[in-house]
């Protein structure tokens, strides 16, 4: 009776033992095997993003349409990804050492007509842009916008709305870290319906860091 007894005991420590055992398996993963990062080898950071501000900036600009007027006032503003934080939209743009930008634009082409633009441009330096001493670089950039024109009274269809192509070069300077100044010429292409209201302008502008 004793020795039964005795062995009973010995089978049940034996199945709490690989109950144990399986749960030890389950929860080691999350647990013991969890990376201590006090202990995790050195790891590469060659190649990687260096981290870079967003600039919120505004400019002013002068220009207009060749087949209308020229000398007229323009303005906008545009969201500047620096390479940094623009390869998290794209990890090629850090990799070609470009911004991608979000810009509006509003060039006046006469005294009752104009050309406003939602437009998304990639901006290449031809200094290194992602490094952090680099606080001055040329560049040069293109992209596409959608465009609403308002063209003079008179004509047969005042109002229209199409695709246009920008193109541009400039020069951005950082000033203390905190101040972005961008001078550039930009010249936007847009010919729908018969009328031709490309526009040159030259514009300069300011912008400051954004905390997103």
């Amino acid at each position: 009776m004793r020795l039964t007894a005795i062995t009973g005991l010995f089978h049940r420590a034996g199945r709490l033992r690989a109950w144990l055992l399986v749960t030890a398996l389950i929860l080691l993963p999350g647990t013991v095997l969890a990376e201590n990062p006090r202990l995790a080898l050195p790891r590469s950071h060659l190649g990687q993003p260096e981290p870079a501000p967003i600039f919120l900036t505004g400019y002013l600009g002068f220009g207009g349409a060749p087949d209308y007027d020229l000398g007229s006032l323009g303005y906008g503003g545009q969201i500047i990804f620096q390479p940094g934080s623009a390869s998290a939209f794209l990890n090629q743009l850090y990799s070609w050492n470009s911004s991608l930008i979000i810009q509006f634009d509003y060039q006046k082409v006469t005294e009752d007509s104009r050309i406003l633009s939602a437009d998304l441009i990639v901006r290449h330096y031809l200094s290194d842009r992602r490094l952090p001493e680099t606080l001055e670089a040329l560049f040069v950039g293109a992209g596409i916008g959608a465009s609403h024109v308002r063209l003079p009274l008179g004509e047969p269809d005042s109002e229209t709305s199409y695709f246009s192509f920008v193109a541009e070069m400039g020069k951005e300077w950082d000033l203390r870290r905190d101040l972005l100044v961008v001078t550039r010429f930009q010249f936007r292409y847009y010919n729908y319906g018969g009328y031709n209201v490309s526009t040159w302008a030259f514009s300069v502008g300011a912008g400051i860091p954004v905390p997103w």
